[in-house]
C-alpha cells in the first residue's frame, strides 16, 4: 500500500465562515479587525457574522472589543 505524498506547497483554502474570519483575523495581527472591514471582506449578512464570531469567541479563539455600540474590532486570541 503506498501513502499518497501531500502538495505542501499549496495553500490551504479555509471554507467555514469561522475558518475564513479566523484567517482574516490572524493576518491582521495585533491590530485586529473592525466590523465594516469583515463585512466587506467576507461578502456576508450582518446576522451571519454575528453568529460566526459568537460561535468562535465561545471557542476563545477570538475576543470582540465594543468601543460602542454600533462598532466593534475583532481580535485573535487562542
Amino acid at each position: 500500500m503506498t501513502i499518497p505524498s501531500m502538495d505542501t506547497t499549496r495553500e490551504i483554502q479555509p471554507h467555514t465562515l469561522e475558518e475564513r474570519i479566523l484567517a482574516i483575523v490572524l493576518g491582521r495581527g495585533r491590530a485586529g479587525i473592525t466590523r465594516d472591514e469583515l463585512l466587506r471582506k467576507l461578502g456576508v449578512a450582518y446576522d451571519e457574522l454575528m453568529d460566526a464570531l459568537e460561535a468562535l469567541s465561545a471557542q476563545g479563539q477570538v475576543r470582540v472589543h465594543w468601543p460602542t455600540p454600533e462598532s466593534f474590532r475583532v481580535f485573535y486570541s487562542a
